[in-house]
C-alpha cells in the first residue's frame, strides 16, 4: 500500500524534515518517490511526497506534515501552526510536527523507555526552537563570535543558498535521509542507555554508599551513578578497547567537570615510570592532569589507584 505524505513547500526546516524521516522509517520506506512522478506503482517505495501549501492537494493527502493547520493523528495531520497550537509536554516544550509524529508512530520504531530518551534528547529540542523557545536562558557566549550548533540548524544549513537556484524538493530529500540516519542512530544510542543504565543498577546492588564501584564493562555510567549512588567516589571499568582499567571520578553534577572527590594532585600528568613510583602501583599508566581518570593495565591495578584516591587527603 502507497500512501502520499504533504508537506510545505520552499525552506525546509528540522522540524518537517525530522518529522518526515520518522514517517519514512515508521513505514519501512526505503525509496524516494513525489507525487507528481509517473512511475510503474509496483515499483514504487511506501510513500510518495508532495511540497505545497495548496489546500486542494494537500486534502488529498494521506498524511499532512507541518501545514494545514489541523492536528488530528487519527486523521493523519499533524501541524501545530493553528490557534492554541497542538499541546505541550509537561516541561512547557510546545509540540511541533515532529513531536506530534513522533508521538504517533514511535511504537513502529521503539519501545516506550527507548522512545522516552530520543524525545528528551533529539525531538524535544527540535520542537523548542521552532516554536521559538530557547533552551538556554540567561547565559552569554563563552567566546565571541562562537555560537552552539544544533540538529535544527544543521538541517537549515542544508537548503539552498540565497545566491543557489537548485531544487529545495531535492535539497529536502538530502535533509530528510540525514534526519533519518541521525534518528536511526539516536533510537540506537537511547537502546544502549536503557541497556547500559540496567547493568550500572545491577552492579550498584548492594553497593550504593561505597565509595568505588566497579562495572564489568564499559557502559555510560555517569546519570545513573549520581542518581543511585550517592556515596560513590570513583568508578573502575575496563576501557573500550580492553586493554586497561580505568578509575574515573564520578562528577559532582551531570554535565558538569567538578568532582565529589579529585585524584590526588602529585599524580598529574604523571605516566608509565613516573606514574608507578608515585603511586607504588606496578602497571599504572596515567594520570590525567585534570585529576579526573587514571589507569592501570589491571582491574587489580585501577581498584589499587581507586582506594589510595579515596584515602588520600
Amino acid at each position: 500500500m502507497t500512501i502520499k505524505v504533504g508537506t510545505h513547500n520552499g525552506v525546509f526546516h528540522a522540524d518537517d524534515v525530522l518529522a518526515s524521516a520518522i514517517v519514512r522509517m515508521a513505514l519501512g520506506v526505503e525509496g524516494w518517490a513525489w507525487a507528481d512522478e509517473e512511475s510503474d506503482p509496483d515499483a514504487r517505495p511506501q510513500a510518495t511526497f508532495v511540497r505545497t501549501r495548496d489546500p486542494r492537494v494537500l486534502a488529498e493527502c494521506d498524511v499532512v506534515i507541518d501545514v494545514g493547520g489541523v492536528y488530528d493523528p487519527a486523521r493523519g495531520r499533524f501541524d501545530h501552526h493553528q490557534q492554541g497550537r497542538a499541546g505541550a509536554r509537561p516541561n512547557g516544550i510546545f509540540y511541533s510536527s515532529a513531536g506530534l509524529v513522533w508521538q504517533k508512530y514511535w511504537p513502529e520504531l521503539c519501545n516506550e523507555h527507548v522512545a522516552e530518551i530520543v524525545d528528551q534528547l533529539f525531538v524535544a529540542p527540535v520542537c523548542a526552537t521552532d516554536n521559538g523557545q530557547p533552551l538556554f536562558e540567561g547565559g552569554t557566549a563563552a567566546f565571541e563570535g562562537v555560537a552552539p550548533q544544533s540538529f535544527s540548524s544543521l538541517i537549515a544549513s542544508l537548503n539552498p543558498c540565497w545566491y543557489e537556484y537548485p531544487s529545495h524538493d531535492g535539497a529536502f530529500q538530502n535533509a530528510v535521509e540525514m534526519a533519518q540516519y541521525l534518528l536511526a542512530r539516536a533510537i540506537k544510542a537511547a537502546e544502549g542507555t536503557v541497556e547500559a543504565r540496567a547493568i550500572v543498577r545491577e552492579a550498584l546492588l548492594g553497593h550504593f554508599e561505597s565509595p568505588i564501584v566497579e562495572l564489568p564493562r564499559f557502559v555510560p555510567w555517569t546519570e545513573e551513578v549520581l542518581r543511585s549512588a550517592p556515596g560513590a567516589l570513583y568508578v573502575v571499568f575496563p576501557n573500550e578497547t580492553g586493554n586497561t582499567w580505568m578509575a574515573q571520578c564520578v562528577p559532582d553534577a551531570l554535565g558538569s567537570f567538578g568532582k565529589r572527590k579529585a585524584l590526588p594532585a602529585a599524580w598529574a600528568g604523571l605516566r608509565d615510570a613516573a606514574f608507578c613510583a608515585a603511586t607504588g602501583v606496578e602497571d599504572g599508566v596515567f594520570c590525567h592532569p585534570g585529576l579526573f581518570i587514571c589507569g592501570a593495565r589491571t582491574r587489580e591495578g585501577a581498584l589499587r589507584l581507586a582506594r589510595m584516591a579515596v584515602s588520600a587527603s
